[in-house]
């Protein structure tokens, strides 16, 4: 119905794929491409502390930070979840304006606002929660809204919460096994989702994350490929730097969805030369990472058609301006690993030891390969 339905099939994975050779102009390493950028003018980037203070970023980093399991970012997730809980609307506001107008980032790039959004749309346990919980926290939301009526973010983050819930009544099963009732609940708060997200359209404030999650509603309903990108491109006039929009319409764009071979490899070309500079190539690899990694990344080898070189270009960009994470070394590791490009991967792998991240590799399996194909054991 909404996907063509494919098992993740980990002997295809592995029998099947072959590792891609690096072409000449793939042969520049990592450490080269760091040169050339710290040769460049230095960029000034606010990257959060959750105490309320920021830091700034002028150089390349050598360390690893986590992205969700960071501790920062774990604390700020339960401070919004706790200021939610003692409806503090005000004080809701009052942090998402301040995420919005500053842009801040945690260390690899990701934006505090799409951690607020996260902290707010779903009880604590998220798929595990019982519907009560989910129902609950609809409601809490909607005494925001009904509060706040004029607040974008009260009408987003209810319309985000609907989506959110819309999938968990789906679950992450296959399409063919979903039942009637899951395929009914899923539609209907679906819709839901797409009725307060389009008021929240209409309302003088705007947010950015409303058009990530407009793009999330196109995948959830099926919307045609026109009428989506035309939502991409009015996110990308009126928030450029607001990636996140760009990694949901990669997986729009994959085959197991609404898309074709080379299509998301097609964006990433477009969306990074609309960008340019060293953000357009960081988002080259938010593109990449985001069809080449994951679960079922390797089902259909769509992470082949993009650029290795181009990718780690993008990573010694997001380096450069935002530091990394252990999400985001995973996520590199798995597409060098796959590569074949030792010089990168192995000390990569060395680098991240057993901190694997479930959300990059498609298995913990792969992870295993990959750390024995870098020596560690």
């Amino acid at each position: 119905m909404f996907e063509k339905a494919k098992l993740c099939a980990l002997l295809f994975l592995f029998a099947g794929m072959s590792f891609a050779q690096t072409s000449q102009d793939d042969e520049r390493s990592l450490g080269d491409i760091a040169k050339e950028l710290r040769q460049q003018k230095k960029v000034t980037v606010q990257t959060a502390d959750i105490d309320g203070t920021t830091q700034t970023v002028h150089t390349m980093v050598s360390y690893i930070d986590n992205d969700e399991t960071d501790p920062k970012v774990e604390k700020y997730l339960e401070k919004i979840a706790g200021v939610l809980a003692h409806s503090d609307y005000d004080e809701l506001e009052r942090e998402a304006d301040e995420a919005r107008s500053k842009k801040t980032r945690f260390q690899g790039g990701a934006w505090v606002l799409y951690s607020f959004y996260d902290a707010v749309k779903a009880p604590a346990g998220r798929n595990s929660a019982s519907d009560k919980e989910w129902q609950q926290q609809i409601e809490e939301l909607r005494r925001w809204v009904a509060l706040k009526p004029e607040s974008a973010t009260a009408r987003t983050a209810l319309g985000s919460a609907y989506l959110a819930y819309a999938w968990k009544g789906r679950s992450e099963t296959a399409s063919y096994k979903v039942t009637q009732l899951q395929w009914q609940s899923f539609s209907e708060r679906s819709e839901m989702a797409r009725q307060i997200l389009e008021e929240a359209a209409a309302l003088p404030a705007q947010c950015p994350y409303r058009y990530a999650m407009m793009i999330n509603l196109a995948k959830a309903q099926g919307w045609s490929r026109a009428k989506t990108k035309a939502l991409v491109d009015e996110s990308f006039a009126k928030y450029p730097d607001f990636h996140h929009s760009y990694r949901l319409y990669a997986d729009y764009l994959q085959k197991k969805w609404f898309g074709k071979e080379g299509d998301a490899p097609a964006f990433a070309d477009e969306i990074s030369a609309r960008i340019g500079g060293r953000e357009g190539e960081f988002v080259y690899f938010e593109v990449a990472t985001t069809v080449g990694c994951g679960k079922c990344s390797g089902r259909d080898h769509e992470w082949e058609g993009f650029s290795w070189s181009r990718i780690k270009t993008g990573y010694a960009a997001m380096q450069h301006m935002y530091g990394t994470s252990t999400l985001n070394a995973n996520r590199f590791a798995v597409l060098a690993f796959r590569f074949n490009d030792a010089s990168v991967g192995k000390p990569l792998m060395q680098r991240i030891g057993a901190q694997w991240d479930q959300r990059a590799w498609s298995s913990e399996k792969e992870f295993e390969l990959a750390q024995r194909w870098a020596g560690l054991y």
